[in-house]
């Protein structure tokens, strides 16, 4: 049966975009539900939808723990109860650097109306993420996360990305393109992300190769 086809679902794996929750539930579906469960690459396939539907907007934010810049282990957790602007990012990463400007300006202008401001460094060389914190004057927390956990939590694969949690811990907001401005919008400290209207992003998938991609939609400024 084509329902337990090794060779046919490998085929579908290697040839078939999914890069989103309906195109991976579409390939599962066309397999019988033990089947999945024995083949590798369909327990992959899984796996990867799950950790899709745990860090889409609405969903709680997966907790992680770091390494600071002193050397201390942080929760994501321990920062419950504030607005969490998450910015992850990396020394070799141009887009990344250039971004740096808007978010300490977001963290100066919010810090005292309950926004926690946290940058995630995916940086292999602890040197170059240190040299990058002074050269940056980094005075927000800083984690350092050099084997990408974060990466597979929040399913990214290309910085910058922007994450915002609100203060149940609960993602409010995703990013990948530039991150511009911070509002209040109403009362009661509710914090909006606002992206302006841009026409190209660059986004870096590895320490070499970073693309400039254009933008067909405009994001109203609120």
């Amino acid at each position: 049966s084509n329902k337990k086809s090794d060779a046919l679902f490998l085929i579908v794996y290697s040839s078939v975009p999914m890069e989103t929750e309906a195109a991976i539930e579409n390939v599962l579906q066309k397999f019988d539900a033990d089947f999945i469960q024995r083949n590798y690459y369909a327990k992959e396939l899984q796996e990867r939808l799950r950790l899709m539907k745990g860090s889409e907007v609405g969903s709680v934010a997966p907790d992680f723990e770091l390494k600071d810049a002193q050397g201390n282990l942080v929760k994501l957790s321990s920062l419950r109860g504030r607005y969490v602007l998450i910015d992850f990012w990396a020394s070799w990463c141009g887009p990344c650097r250039k971004e740096i400007p808007n978010v300490k300006k977001i963290c100066s202008e919010y810090k005292d109306k309950g926004l926690q401001v946290l940058g995630v460094s995916i940086d292999k060389d602890e040197s170059k993420w240190r040299k990058a914190i002074e050269e940056e004057q980094l005075e927000y927390l800083q984690l350092w996360d050099p084997s990408m956990t974060t990466g597979k939590l929040y399913n990214y694969n290309g910085i910058p990305f922007i994450v915002l949690i609100g203060p149940d811990g609960k993602i409010n907001f995703i990013s990948q393109k530039h991150l511009m401005l911070l509002r209040t919008l109403r009362p009661a400290t509710i914090l909006y992300l606002i992206i302006l209207p841009a026409t190209r992003f660059f986004i870096c998938i590895s320490e070499n190769i970073c693309y400039n991609v254009f933008i067909q939609e405009e994001y109203p400024s609120g």
